[in-house]
């Protein structure tokens, strides 16, 4: 079967017999795992599995003539495929068009079957303004890249992509993944080019960065509140602010380090170590004035 039906066939040819008509392709995306989301870089890493679905009207047959058999695995490399590409691809080792690594599953009507995992590597653009309760929303850009409207027609399945074995990320909590089809005009061509546009909607979970950079600043802020009852001319006092502005100015620049280095947004937990920064300068200044006025002789002034 396998022998006949490729015989003849041209995999560089639409598989359709009156060219007036577009290849109709359908696509389904199941989300498995977000790999990660490297805020500093701008990439979404996320592990996908790719679902396609066209009628190849050259690859039907009839399963009388071979023994009832009404469908059969071919690999892909020897079919007529569409060249999807992940429009916004941020992997520098790959193009983002999809492999040829996998079999596609084809019907006597013709009816094909292409699943594709890939591993994608997508720009998205981060908002760290409520970092780090902030959510984010990458979208995964799919379409072809040399056939417009007219050759192939690109339709999703269903208005949201299949979360269904989503396996859970430690850091993020996915909300959404929705589906939407566009078509675009661009200056080139007067044909409309149609893709998919899936947009991940995630949520940051917060509770490692509350024990480990928000907490820790409210208490080095309560320390030096304290500092104010020790004795007026304890000279600790002044070690003491200053060793808690060290320590607030070091965890300020680690989390200045996972940050967008071009993002016009300044988070909340920057804006909190800002604020308490400035409060136990203050507070050291005012220590010192303290100080030179108890162990300074003159008459204290009337203000």
């Amino acid at each position: 079967l396998r022998q006949d039906i490729l015989s003849s066939y041209d995999k560089n040819v639409r598989p359709v017999k009156n060219f007036s008509r577009p290849t109709e392709v359908r696509m389904d995306v199941s989300l498995r795992q977000i790999l990660g989301l490297a805020e500093r870089e701008q990439v979404l890493t996320s592990l996908l599995w790719i679902r396609m679905y066209w009628t190849d009207e050259y690859l039907s047959w009839n399963p009388v003539q071979y023994d009832d058999l009404d469908n059969i695995r071919i690999p892909s490399a020897d079919i007529w495929l569409p060249d999807i590409f992940l429009y916004n691809n941020a992997d520098t080792w790959q193009t983002g068009e999809l492999a040829t690594n996998t079999d596609v599953s084809v019907t006597s009507e013709g009816y094909v079957t292409w699943l594709q995992p890939i591993t994608a590597r997508t720009s998205c653009k981060v908002h760290t303004g409520l970092f780090p309760f902030d959510s984010q929303v990458c979208d995964l850009l799919l379409g072809s890249w040399s056939y417009d409207g007219t050759e192939i027609d690109l339709y999703n399945t269903s208005e949201s992509g299949d979360i269904s074995s989503f396996v859970e990320n430690g850091e993020w909590d996915l909300l959404t993944v929705a589906a939407q089809r566009e078509l675009n005009y661009y200056s080139c061509c007067p044909e409309p080019w149609p893709n998919l546009r899936y947009l991940v909607a995630l949520q940051r979970r917060a509770d490692y960065y509350l024990f480990t950079f928000v907490l820790p600043c409210m208490a080095s802020i309560f320390v030096v509140l304290g500092g104010f009852f020790l004795p007026t001319n304890a000279a600790v006092r002044i070690q003491l602010n200053v060793t808690v502005l060290l320590a607030l100015t070091v965890f300020l620049m680690m989390v200045q380090e996972s940050m967008p280095t071009s993002s016009g947004d300044v988070s909340v937990i920057g804006e909190i170590y800002t604020t308490a920064i400035a409060i136990v300068g203050l507070s050291t200044l005012a220590t010192v004035l303290v100080i030179n006025l108890s162990e300074n002789d003159r008459p204290v002034p009337a203000w």
